[in-house]
């Protein structure tokens, strides 16, 4: 999607929006693509021989479905010209049985893709008269169709279309297309988008070519726009618009259309229709500015359709995403493809913002298309945390969220917002209705320096990341803060430009490594072209405003611009062929600015590196007379897919001539023109080939060596006399020494005939190199070092990817090996293999008997050390170390395999990730047996769903980063699944930041308001007030048949209760008799009391899946409209293998009522929204895996878990305010899979206060089952016991976890010197950033057992990481095996711990890093400076902890070395830090560190300050010679900045 107005496709018209859809059907059923090749007609494409297609392809569905009509009606598209293949509504099964078959290449869900959204041209030095201007051309584009009305699409002084040209309009409506000389072509494509949103009819605003969003009118018309003189938005930036080929002729294919029910823009059957249709028609350039995930070559509609426009000689140009600056980000990545990045203009929007600072004020420069000010004034400034609403958490209002900023606040102000989240333009709608004159937008830092001008509804303008720092500072640091915006102007020859915009999605190409993406760049920021007037815009329903021209920014933008010049190539050049275009666009590419430096990354202003820009940024003029090109012909695609696995008959099913696979053939050959090596071991010889465009010459070959590399060519002079000759040579590349063998490193190859510049073109920069010059990339890679890289990040020459780039996962002669390493041998012959990307796979197997549940031997697995997550209870998993399959138990849900390298000296192992997944309708886990073999189970939870196979049952993927590859790996399965999101893109609940207090462990079922406030109140009275409570089980209206007053307790009968009402029961509700005095009116009452008397901000209550544990009473009255049935759970042989549990052994003896799978939706919202009516702000749902117990004629676990996951997660949007939900007892990955927003889970077993054997059983198992877990949600470490032998132990690891922090203390029990450790006096904690996870080096140690290892668990903090370190030996013994703890362990265990210990460190060490850290001991309260390659060692004894510090020191003004600890009496100390930022003037110079909470501030120096001040306010502080800073911050401080002269 654009980034200029990030929230396309834009909204209709209230004509439009008005019953846009008639009832959905196909209900049970999704469309799917079946790909069959090309076809092989002839020259002449007639009618009849398209209708002969489409009837076999009728009959050969039919061959599947029973019948020619039930084929017919299930086909709403059949590809007749080009393409082969069509498009259906399906059966999973249906679809699944087809791809079996040998005629057909793949079978593919109909995905939805996404937009990836004039003196650009003059800035590329495009001259105005060169290359014919594109006479004749035609360039189609594929988007959300044209606007004909606009002055770029007049056909004035253009005669008819080319003879070639068999396109038409689609105008048969009065608001259709009309096509002229100009404007040659304009379709739509929809029944893709209509069958996967369920669509029967659609209403008539989608069934027209015409644009109603802007998009595709901003791209045509940047691609192949006339000259139009006047062009501005809204006066600013006067000037012409072209596009790049501005005599080209036009086509529009809409393909994209606005969303409804949850679904894509952009769909792969469309794709296909409109690929298949351009090139009939008589495209020559194709610009496609959209995209989805990258992925297999033949299951990507749009790889497919480029693939045969691309073999009939048409250009396809594509955006390779806005989802930058994340390494590995770029799509559209198929090596037919040009992948064209975003960079920067040298014209900028300016709007300064002005600050009443000092004498002369402070001038920050932004940028805006909005108006200006109503008076020239200054006016106050509020950030929307301060313009906070009532109801809003702070970071929702700093970001401007809708309905969280108070007008009675912000009215007549400037309201500064905070980038993120939500659309820049919706922040300005916002802060409008909040009463605010102007809007300041500060980046946020993943932004960084990136600014875009939008055309805000009101005066505004955007900040870079640093400048928003200064407007922050100011505004917290003055009592009365007030501002200026200036009104947006236009300036040109801005510097530093280009630079890569933040989001332009990077390499590297994680499909095929050995091909480098994007390829190119070219401008996409702030780019003005044409514009639908049938919307505003900035896409917001109340913006009336309508423009001829607006400016955008994405990928979108820049993919055109791209498109532009291939027209003028492929006028000036018409014997060119596809590749030897997208050859002369890259090598003449530069990779400096107009300061005549390295190009720039946006998002850090490091030098960026060819995974940001691909060749470089592209220049029309040179690309005009390149001299050599590389030349690529179809048979070199064919050969490019042999290498990759795909086999003969597929690529016979394509051509038309016949062709054999070579029988030797490396990709490191596929002749394009950059040169990527991502797995280099001692060395390796590349071959290329180019052809001579030019004039005949002899051209040279000069290297630019990439640090640690050697690079020779041979021959290094080749010869050409004649146009259209070509010559081979071969570049050898090797490792020199090894200090870069773990890196990524770049260089050049470049090809000059020396007329020009002789000599200086060896060392010269590109922007200097001579006309003929050809400049080729090339990437290396080795293992990257698990060490930070530090201080080489400066120069931006190196960059680490936790992929390995190799050996994709195969298997071949009973071996499975993954990265070149064999894994599992002895695999029996029906495991199936399904290569996914280079480094992963799909593993499965087949059988020819079906089952409901069965087993499937992969392969024997030993000698390699491996962890494992199981299921031990079948609620809650726990690890496993060891080194052989006999040691994998059953139910494994996770899979962790050390590898290390035999040949090779680094001490650095790789790792491969098997993570069994779901698959249909059946949910697969691993376990191993006595003879080592690694097997496979699969069970559907139903014996009436059966299966004789799964062959996407595993996915397996390898890296070198344990974290990254389990980080990598799940947003893949995000993708390819489509059931669950990873944790980053969740809400997180607001209670995270906040203590607070469970009552389950201070009362359990006895819980009662009194004791509620009693609890509240020792918690308040001592200092670390709870902000948030959860009123755990016991609140509920409930019977229990089988607990009768005067009979015997019996164990386990608790667990019979079953739900009467969704109110509260009568200790929370006084009755009529007033029998309960003491209790509260009604549970509103309680909740608004306890709330008002004691300051808690959140109040949760607890409740069950199925309501209760036993479900709900069928009997009671108000719980007959919801059918509930009695049904008894069947556990799995699986589960029962290992360990049974309490509850659900009671359970399976006394029942559940079973709600109607058809009701569960009304259930839950009932339930919640009666809840919400009583002030209640969440909850917890506990026993969420009893679903794959009770599956049976309820459609199986699968598919039952994901019908109450949706109903559950849909109540909970609807209902609470702040996805306020914990979910409980949902270990099996028929939940974890079905987690799309659910952002909290439990992460162990329960914490027993009781039972001193599980203490540290607890801490280790949440430690290691978040690796899994975390990567999905925020794992919650349970409640704990403040006053309680290993309170510390628990208070530390909380510290450390990045989680919620909350205590189950009884009324006045609390342990506040502990407490007060964790929780700042108003009630916060200071939460560490990510899931807190056991260091490398402990992953396949066993820290509760061996009784020689300590557990080391990492996290980071703004600007530090942190370590804790726990003795959990010799207390307790891990269930499900037959070793006992080590009673006479060690009394003292040492471990070594390094600061390498802590992952993504590199994310605050900067570029002044000395490469050295301060290492606070909070248990010692010494600090220690460490080299990050060095070590020292910790000892502990049994149940004893320490909580580290670890803050890399960095060099300010030359001299001094400083680095921050934070709160010194604090647990987490550097979660007290928010920023720091070192400043330096003339006269003195100073280190602001901002933070909160009062305490002491403790910080390294090298050297004794001279003075320092808190919140501006000088105080004494104290040196020691161990080089700790101390600085006492008065008690009530909640904020603070402090400032370190010196």
């Amino acid at each position: 999607m654009a980034m200029g107005i990030p929230q396309l496709p834009i909204l209709l018209s209230a004509l439009v929006l008005v019953s846009v859809f008639q009832a959905p059907v196909f209900a049970a059923k999704k469309s799917y693509i079946v790909y069959l090749g090309s076809h092989a007609h002839g020259e002449e494409l007639k009618t009849e021989v398209f209708d002969r297609v489409a009837q076999s392809h009728h009959e050969f569905l039919g061959s599947f479905l029973g019948s020619h009509e039930k084929a017919k009606e299930a086909i709403f598209y059949s590809y007749t010209r080009h393409i082969n293949g069509f498009a259906a509504i399906l059966e999973e099964e249906d679809a699944t049985e087809i791809e079996k078959d040998p005629r057909v290449i793949s079978v593919f869900p109909n995905q939805g893709r996404n937009l990836h959204t004039t003196h650009s041209w003059d800035f590329m030095l495009l001259e105005k008269n060169g290359a014919k201007l594109g006479e004749n051309v035609i360039i189609g584009n594929l988007d959300t169709g044209v606007w004909p009305e606009s002055q770029s699409f007049s056909d004035h002084g253009y005669g008819p279309p080319p003879l070639k040209w068999k396109g038409f309009c689609e105008n048969d409506t009065a608001s259709g297309v009309p096509c002229n000389g100009k404007l040659i072509g304009a379709r739509y494509f929809n029944k893709g988008f209509a069958a996967y949103s369920g669509i029967e009819k659609l209403n008539a605003s989608y069934e027209l070519a015409r644009d109603l969003e802007g998009h595709g009118t901003h791209t045509l018309s940047t691609a192949g726009g006339n000259f139009v003189y006047g062009a501005n938005v809204f006066g600013v930036a006067n000037g012409t618009a072209r596009g790049g080929s501005p005599r080209a002729r036009v086509a529009s294919y809409k393909v994209c259309w606005t969303p409804v029910n949850n679904s894509g823009e952009c769909y792969d059957a469309d794709i296909l229709a409109a690929f298949d249709a351009a090139i009939h028609d008589g495209v020559d350039v194709l610009s496609v500015s959209l995209g989805g995930f990258p992925g297999d070559y033949f299951k990507d509609g749009l790889s497919i359709g480029s693939f045969h426009a691309v073999k009939q000689g048409i250009a396809v140009v594509c955006s390779a995403g806005n989802s930058g600056p994340i390494a590995g980000s770029v799509t559209n990545v198929s090596p037919w493809i040009l992948t064209v990045g975003a960079s920067t203009l040298d014209r900028e929007f300016e709007a300064f913002v002005k600050l009443q600072t000092g004498v002369h004020g402070t001038r920050l420069k932004g940028t805006s298309l909005s108006k200006p000010l109503p008076e020239d004034k200054f006016y106050p400034l509020i950030t929307g945390a301060q313009a906070k609403a009532a109801n809003a958490s702070v970071n929702d209002s700093m970001l401007c969220k809708p309905g969280t900023l108070d007008p009675e606040k912000g009215t007549g102000k400037i309201m500064v917002c905070l980038r993120g989240d939500t659309a820049r333009v919706d922040k300005g709608r916002q802060s409008l209705k909040a009463g605010a004159v102007g809007m300041i937008l500060c980046n946020d830092k993943l932004s960084g320096n990136e600014i875009i001008a939008d055309p805000h509804l009101l005066p505004a303008s955007q900040l870079t990341y640093k400048d928003g720092l200064q407007v922050y500072a100011y505004i917290n640091s003055t009592a009365n803060p007030v501002g200026f915006i200036t009104a947006p102007t236009a300036k040109l020859n801005t510097k530093p430009a280009p630079f890569m915009a933040a989001f332009s999605s990077r390499g590297p190409n994680l499909v095929t490594p050995e091909i480098l993406k994007p390829d190119i760049t070219a401008p996409g920021v702030n780019i003005i072209a044409a514009f639908s007037e049938a919307v505003s815009p900035t896409d917001l329903d109340f913006d009336n405003r309508r423009v001829p021209f607006n400016t955008e920014s994405g990928t979108s933008m820049s993919c055109p611009h791209v498109a532009g010049v291939t027209g003028l190539l492929r006028a000036l050049h018409p014997d060119w062929s596809v590749s030897a275009i997208r050859s002369a666009i890259m090598t003449t590419a530069r990779t400096r600015d107009n300061t005549n430096k390295a190009m720039l990354d946006g998002s850090n202003f490091l030098e960026a590196t060819p995974f940001d820009h691909g060749s470089g940024h592209m220049r029309p003029n040179r690309a005009m007379d390149p001299g050599l090109v590389y030349d690529l012909s179809t048979d070199d695609y064919f050969d490019f897919l042999c290498a990759l696995g795909y086999n003969q008959s597929l690529m016979q099913s394509f051509s038309k001539d016949p062709y054999e696979c070579p029988k030797s053939i490396s990709l490191l050959d596929f002749n394009y023109p950059s040169i990527t090596v991502p797995y280099l071991r001692g060395s390796a010889t590349v071959a290329r080939r180019v052809k001579n465009v030019g004039s005949p010459g002899t051209y040279v070959a000069r290297v630019i060596e990439p640090p640690g590399i050697s690079v020779s060519v041979e021959p290094r002079t080749l010869t050409f006399d004649q146009v259209g000759e070509e010559k081979s040579f071969k570049v050898t590349l090797k490792v020199k020494y090894a200090r870069h063998a773990m890196e990524y490193v770049f260089g050049g190859l470049r090809w000059s005939d020396g007329r020009h510049y002789p000599i200086a073109a060896l060392c010269s920069p590109l922007s200097s190199l001579p006309r003929n010059a050809r400049f080729s990339t090339f990437a290396c890679s080795h293992r990257h070092s698990r060490r930070l890289a530090g201080a080489s990040r400066a120069s931006k020459t190196t960059w680490k990817h936790s992929m390995f780039i190799g050996t994709r996962p195969a298997l071949k002669e009973g071996t499975l090996s993954v990265d070149g390493k064999d894994v599992l041998t002895d695999v029996p012959e029906n495991v199936v293999v399904t290569p996914l990307t280079n480094s992963s796979a799909f593993v499965g197997a087949t059988s020819n008997v079906e089952g409901s549940r069965r087993v499937f031997t992969l392969g024997v697995i030993q000698g390699i050390r491996l962890l494992c997550l199981f299921r031990f209870k079948m609620w809650w998993m726990i690890p496993r170390v060891g080194v052989s399959g006999s040691d994998i138990p059953i139910e494994t849900q996770m899979l962790l395999l050390e590898v290390r390298e035999e040949s090779i000296s680094s001490d650095e192992p790789s790792y491969i990730l098997f993570l069994p997944v779901l698959d249909g309708k059946f949910r697969s886990s691993l376990q191993g047996n006595l003879a080592d073999e690694l097997e496979l189970c699969i069970e559907s939870g139903d014996p009436a769903i059966v299966t004789s196979q799964s062959r996407k049952a595993v996915f397996v993927n390898y890296g070198e980063n344990p974290f990254k590859l389990m980080k990598e790996s799940m947003k893949f399965l995000e993708k390819e699944m489509g059931t669950f999101a990873v944790r980053e893109r969740k809400q997180m609940p607001a209670i995270l930041d906040w203590f607070g207090w469970c009552t389950w462990d201070a009362f359990y079922q006895e819980v009662n308001p009194k004791g509620i406030r009693q609890g509240l109140k020792s918690l308040s009275d001592g200092g670390t007030p709870a902000k948030f409570i959860i009123i755990d089980d016991g609140w509920q209206d409930t019977s229990n048949e089988f607990q009768k007053e005067g009979e015997p307790f019996v164990e386990g009968s608790q667990f019979g209760g079953r739900l009467v009402s969704i109110k509260e029961n009568q200790k929370f509700q006084r009755t009529e008799n007033g029998s309960l005095s003491e209790a509260p009116t009604d549970l509103k009452e309680f909740v608004s009391d306890i709330k008002g008397t004691y300051g808690l901000k959140y109040v949760y209550v607890w409740h069950a899946l199925m309501g209760y544990w036993g479900g709900l009473l069928p009997g009671a009255e108000a719980m007959k409209k919801y059918n509930p049935v009695l049904k008894y759970p069947i556990q799995s042989p699986g589960n029962l293998a290992n360990m049974r549990d309490l509850s659900l052994d009671a359970m399976e003896n006394y029942g559940v009522g079973v709600i109607d799978p058809a009701t569960i939706s009304q259930f839950y919202d009932d339930l919640h929204s009666y809840l919400v009516s009583q002030g209640v702000d969440g909850v917890k749902v506990d026993v969420q895996n009893i679903l794959e117990t009770i599956a049976t004629d309820l459609g199986g676990r699968v598919s039952l878990s994901r019908q109450f996951q949706e109903a559950l997660e849909k109540s909970i949007a609807a209902n609470f305010q702040d996805n306020s939900i914990i979910c409980c007892m949902g270990h099996g990955t028929d939940s974890i899979y079905h987690c799309q927003r659910s952002a909290i889970t439990r992460a162990s077993d329960d914490y027993y206060p009781k039972n001193p054997a599980t203490q540290t059983l607890h801490i280790a198992a949440v430690a290691y089952n978040s690796i899994f877990l975390g990567e999905v949600v925020v794992p919650d470490w349970d409640m704990f016991y403040s006053l309680h032998d290993t309170a510390e132990l628990h208070a530390v690891a909380r510290a450390v976890g990045g989680c919620p922090v909350y205590v189950s203390d009884k009324p006045g029990n609390h342990d506040f010197e502990i407490l007060k450790k964790l929780v700042l006096p108003d009630g916060s904690v200071l939460r560490a950033k990510y899931p807190g996870r056991p260091s490398r080096d402990c992953l396949f140690i066993d820290p509760v057992m061996d009784g020689k290892s300590l557990l080391k668990i990492w996290n980071m903090n703004n600007c530090t990481g942190v370590l804790g370190i726990f003795n959990c030996q010799g207390a307790g013994s891990w269930p499900c095996t037959d070793k006992k703890v080590i009673e006479d362990a060690a009394p003292e265990i040492s471990a070594s711990v390094s600061p390498s210990d802590v992952e993504y460190l590199e994310e605050v060490t900067g570029d002044s890093w000395t490469r050295d850290c301060a290492i606070f001991s909070f248990k010692t309260g010494s600090i220690r400076r460490l080299s990050v390659e060095e070590s020292m060692n910790v000892t502990l004894k049994v149940l004893e902890c320490d909580i580290l510090t670890i803050s890399p020191i960095k060099v300010h003004n030359q001299k001094v070395q400083f680095a921050p600890i934070g709160l010194i009496d604090m647990y987490n100390s550097g979660g007290a830090i928010r920023a720091v930022d070192i400043r330096s003037k003339s006269s003195a110079s100073g280190i602001h560190i901002k933070g909160r909470g009062p305490g002491t501030f403790g910080a390294y120096s090298s050297t004794r300050p001279r003075s320092c001040a808190v919140n501006s306010e000088e105080r004494e502080f104290e040196f020691r010679e161990d080089k700790l800073l101390k600085i006492r911050i008065p008690a009530r401080t909640s904020s603070w900045d402090i400032v370190i002269s010196y």
